[in-house]
């Protein structure tokens, strides 16, 4: 994962570079108005790069979203049968935030087979409910 993670950062680095290569390649000139270029020196690539890459720190973790996000339930489940559905963000568990996956399994272990779960929901931007599943 963290050979993907450093390939994709990679391409995001080198993507300004390839733009004014582009537009070298194809004759053109960078037409905005800033200093350097109006000297003749397009500098602007770099300043994009540097953009890019305070807007990729600033996003933080992929991670820090709220939630975990449900794949689709196995059919006939507990989850099915409790209308869980892919794209579901889980927020909660029985009252209390889930901030990971860890977070959620120690909550789901801290049931019995037979006892109701709790989920706080996040359906679509906006829409909340609760949903219900009994362990099995």
């Amino acid at each position: 994962m963290r050979a993907y993670v450093a390939g994709l950062r990679e391409i995001i680095r080198a993507l300004p570079q390839v733009l004014v290569d582009e537009l070298e390649r194809d004759g053109l000139d960078c037409q905005c108005i800033c200093p350097s270029c109006g000297l003749g020196v397009c500098l602007c690539w770099l300043a994009f790069r540097r953009q890019l890459a305070m807007a990729w720190t600033d996003a933080g973790p992929i991670d820090a979203l709220a939630g975990i996000e449900m794949v689709r339930p196995r059919s006939a489940s507990p989850a099915m049968t409790a209308d869980l559905r892919r794209g579901d963000v889980l927020l909660a568990v029985d009252g209390n935030a889930i901030e990971s996956i860890p977070v959620l399994q120690d909550a789901i272990r801290g049931h019995a087979s037979g006892d109701e779960i709790r989920f706080d929901v996040l359906r679509q931007p906006g829409e909340r409910s609760e949903v219900r599943v009994v362990r099995s």
